[in-house]
């Protein structure tokens, strides 16, 4: 969706226009607003456990703000028992793990060497994905992968 047409929703006051800005430009708010913070705040003296934690409560906040939150229970109705500790065990690895090392390397990389290594993520994303899940490289995930590592070189 385009710029104007995100302003006409807001305009209109339809509910639509959070979750149009979230999908074009969430990510991106998201990691700039987490790099500079994060940097700031540890040369600040806080701890990397602390950052993470606030850091995961905006956005907490954000997602229930975008999301339709009494759509949640249903999830866990109907098969509790898996589905809790898959859901506790899914935000700790893939969210609170790895976001509270990335905030520790903030405290000794510079800013911009630390976002060029995290642009690696979605190469080993792919990558990890045709090893361990058996999917196949397609050429639009080659592609994908020859950008990642020429941008990667091109920041370093």
């Amino acid at each position: 969706m385009d710029d104007k047409s995100i302003v006409d929703l807001y305009f209109s006051r339809n509910q639509d226009a959070i979750t149009q800005t979230d999908k074009k430009y969430g990510r991106y708010c998201y990691s700039i607003a987490y790099n500079i913070l994060t940097k700031v705040e540890t040369r600040r003296g806080c701890h990397p456990v602390t950052v993470t934690f606030y850091t995961f409560l905006w956005m907490t906040v954000f997602a229930l703000l975008t999301c339709q939150p009494q759509q949640l229970p249903a999830l866990f109705v109907h098969n509790p028992l898996p589905t809790i500790p898959l859901g506790i065990a899914l935000g700790l690895c893939t969210g609170i793990i790895p976001y509270f090392l990335f905030t520790l390397a903030m405290k000794v990389l510079p800013a911009g060497t630390a976002s060029a290594l995290s642009i690696v993520e979605p190469m080993a994303a792919t990558v990890f994905g045709i090893l361990f899940l058996k999917e196949h490289l397609t050429v639009l995930s080659a592609v994908g992968i020859a950008a990642i590592l020429l941008a990667v070189v091109l920041l370093g």
